[in-house]
């Protein structure tokens, strides 16, 4: 099998490693604790059935089960968990389990007798289990937390392929959706081999050098239901020898309801225009970072073209630029055709950026980009430029 988008090999490797399964109740065998039993109550209504542990005992006001073992409703897959901490933990008049913090140890899916799926350490602090009916899905192992840190995934595809992660790392900063939410994510040293992308891809990325691709990812953002502003602070993907893609953004006028108006007029134009009036974008930034990859590309380009260096980074910055004329605004495509030229010849950073003198909202850019093109580099103060 393989993968058909980034996303899913992120899913491989993460929540594979945790078996998310399809909700449904079974009763797990009771522990002797209070705690102990809130927490295989949540697994079992994740979807996991016969949830048990070999042993509980209590620590300096840890509860600590050791040998949990459950199994998947739906297909049977086993999970193991060597050991799990939880610290100060109670249930409330709710019946939620609420932990300063939650460690698990060694756990591991397998499926026929063959593991799957591994994860060393998941250590989540400020954690609530939910209680009865609650707790579906991956909220079963994680609930709702402040910080999340995981150490040492390693999932295998069907198709045998090891798809591995050093660490995801997550903080919540804000979690109320009728206020605001916000936080930050980071997966560090997602590695696979390159025979997981489709072809022709995959043939592509292994004649340019690449056997296996490292990636390390960052998000962190915040939206606020009442202002309706909606920052990304930073959306990073880098690769080891490849390079580093980088976006950041700023709109305003995001509020819920006008995100529920939105979805409520997709199949009537003149309706989303309306709505679109409320929303306006403040800026927008897009970077790549070379690593490696362009340089190992150009050179393979210009290799097959006959070519040299120079004369192919001359060629495609003239198509740029060529590419933007039919905007119309001549002094743009000149800027866009030279930044390019300078980065095909020296690789380093090219970057993009929209910063309008003030906020644009987007039924201008839809009628700017429909009535008069040109208009759109003055009217978003779009910036192209290259660094060595």
């Amino acid at each position: 099998m393989r993968f058909k988008a980034f996303a899913t090999i992120i899913a491989a490797a993460a929540a594979a490693a945790v078996a998310v399964p399809a909700a449904t109740a079974h009763a797990f065998e009771r522990t002797g604790s209070v705690v102990g039993d809130a927490l295989l109550r949540n697994l079992e209504g994740g979807g996991y059935a016969n949830a048990q542990a070999q042993s509980v005992s209590r620590e300096s006001g840890n509860t600590i089960l050791s040998g949990v073992s459950a199994e998947t409703a739906a297909d049977g897959r086993a999970l193991a968990i060597g050991r799990i901490v939880i610290a100060d933990g109670f249930v409330n008049a709710d019946n939620a389990l609420v932990a300063d913090s939650v460690v698990y140890e060694d756990t591991a899916v397998a499926a026929d007798g063959t593991t799957a799926s591994t994860v060393e350490r998941i250590v989540i602090d400020g954690v609530r289990f939910p209680g009865e009916g609650g707790g579906a899905g991956i909220a079963a192992l994680l609930g709702a937390f402040d910080t999340l840190s995981v150490s040492g995934i390693e999932a295998r595809t069907d198709g045998g392929e090891t798809v591995s992660v050093a660490a995801v790392s997550a903080a919540v900063e804000e979690r109320d959706p009728a206020e605001a939410v916000g936080g930050r994510i980071a997966v560090t040293g997602l590695s696979f081999d390159v025979s997981l992308w489709e072809e022709p891809l995959a043939s592509r990325l292994r004649a340019l050098g690449y056997d296996r691709l490292s990636l390390d990812l960052v998000a962190a953002g915040r939206w606020s239901a009442a202002t309706g502003t909606a920052r990304i602070r930073e959306a990073r993907i880098a690769g080891e020898d490849l390079g580093a893609l980088v976006l950041t953004a700023e709109a305003e006028g995001l509020t819920a309801a006008t995100i529920a108006a939105l979805q409520a007029n997709l199949d009537d134009v003149a309706g989303l225009l309306e709505r679109l009036q409320a929303v306006s974008f403040a800026s927008l930034t897009v970077s790549y970072e070379d690593r490696g990859l362009a340089e190992r590309l150009l050179g393979d380009i210009a290799g097959e073209a006959g070519v040299a260096r120079p004369v192919l980074a001359e060629r495609l910055g003239a198509a740029a630029g060529e590419a933007v004329a039919a905007l119309g605004d001549a002094a743009f495509a000149e800027a866009v055709a030279q930044a390019a030229q300078n980065f095909l010849a020296t690789p380093g950073t090219f970057a993009i950026a929209a910063r309008p003198p003030q906020p644009v909202t987007a039924a201008q850019v839809i009628a700017a980009s429909v009535v008069r093109p040109a208009l759109l580099p003055g009217l978003l103060g779009l910036q192209v430029t290259a660094t060595p």
